[in-house]
């Protein structure tokens, strides 16, 4: 597979990246942190609702907090994923106006200016994958034990 064949260097993206592209890997990362922390958090809660007994008051609006929860980790999802297209179309207009400047300077320039905007694909889609699994390994169990 040539994807696993070339050599990431993910840490040269930061160098090459625009402003709007570093905020997105930054907002991205942030998310990231934050939907791990609430699906470990749901997924403790619901361990403490399957122990309780059924008429206990408390804990009756608990499945409740849970669905709100994931409800809301599903539409920052989308949200990242609406904002991805904006960010990667502002990747790809900066690589074409540097191969519009490098055609008027006559500086020859190689598939290789592709390679930011590849890579930042690859990485914010993998970075996508993970968290949508994760949500969706969570809602899995959630309504199998409901």
């Amino acid at each position: 597979m040539y994807i696993l064949s070339e050599r990431w260097d993910l840490l040269m993206l930061r160098a090459i990246l625009s402003v709007t592209g570093k905020l997105y890997i930054f907002c991205l990362l942030a998310s990231f942190v934050y939907t791990i922390n609430s699906l470990c958090r749901i997924m403790v809660r619901f361990r403490s609702i399957r122990r309780t007994p059924i008429d206990a008051e408390p804990e009756r609006l608990g499945p409740l907090v849970i669905t709100r929860t994931i409800d809301n980790v599903r539409q920052l999802h989308l949200l990242l994923l609406l904002l991805f297209g904006v960010a990667f179309a502002n990747e790809v207009f900066a690589t074409l106006r540097a191969i519009r400047e490098a055609a008027i300077s006559l500086a020859p320039l190689g598939i290789g200016v592709f390679e930011p905007c590849a890579t930042f694909a690859f990485f914010v889609s993998g970075v996508l994958v993970v968290l949508h699994a994760s949500q969706w390994i969570v809602a899995a169990r959630l309504q199998r034990s409901l």
